[in-house]
């Protein structure tokens, strides 16, 4: 009993290390890239290979297969679409202007005026000198420009004007002019123009225009 229990023993402990043995070689062939082994249970099973499968999200990208993403703003950007266009065509694409262009603030001020009746026939004059004045103020802080002003002569109860005179003067900022101007009237009777009170009507007719963002 003693010699078949050993020998039993020794048959056991050779199938063991047989095993391992095998075990061994399968794994070796497995892990092998060019083992015909490998290549047999590939083919077998269906599919290319088992063993080397890598994740979606970890696999290398072929950048040619990306489209190109355009640099810069989004949207309606590049070509000739989208709002955006509008506002970077031409060749400095710079952004549609906001600003308007308006009258620069301005006054006219201490309006002024003399009568002279150089003859008199009686109580009646025949001859008269009317001198008037306005002052030109530009109240622009930045801005000089060209002020165009009329002023006009109308006998009081008349609509129609006896004479005019115009002006154009450029002013600078914060500073003013004074237009100074006269006419000469001579006429018969009570009734003549000379004769009665002259009004003088003064009317812009050009103020400088500023840029107001």
């Amino acid at each position: 009993m003693g010699k078949k229990g050993s020998a039993k023993k020794t048959i056991i402990a050779i199938i063991c290390l047989i095993s391992v043995l095998i075990i061994a070689l399968i794994i070796y062939f497995l892990s092998s890239q060019n083992s015909p082994v490998r290549n047999f249970i590939e083919k077998t099973a269906g599919f290319e290979k088992p063993f080397d499968y890598v994740p979606e999200s970890e696999k290398d990208v072929d950048i040619r297969d990306v489209p190109d993403v355009p640099t810069g703003s989004s949207g309606g950007g590049s070509g000739g679409g989208g709002s955006s266009s509008s506002s970077s065509s031409g060749s400095g694409g710079s952004p549609e202007s906001n600003c308007s262009t308006q009258e620069i603030s301005y006054s006219l001020e201490d309006p002024d005026k003399i009568e002279t009746c150089n003859k008199y026939n009686g109580i009646i004059c025949e001859d008269k000198t009317v001198s008037c004045s306005i002052k030109i103020r530009n109240r622009d802080q930045n801005l000089a420009g060209l002020f165009k002003v009329s002023m006009t002569f109308i006998p009081n109860g008349e609509t129609n004007s006896v004479g005019a005179k115009n002006i154009e003067i450029s002013i600078n900022p914060l500073n003013s002019y004074t237009f100074t101007d006269s006419i000469n009237i001579q006429s018969i009777g009570q009734s003549g123009n000379a004769n009665k009170a002259i009004n003088c009507f003064y009317n812009t007719v050009e103020v400088p225009v500023g840029e107001i963002c």
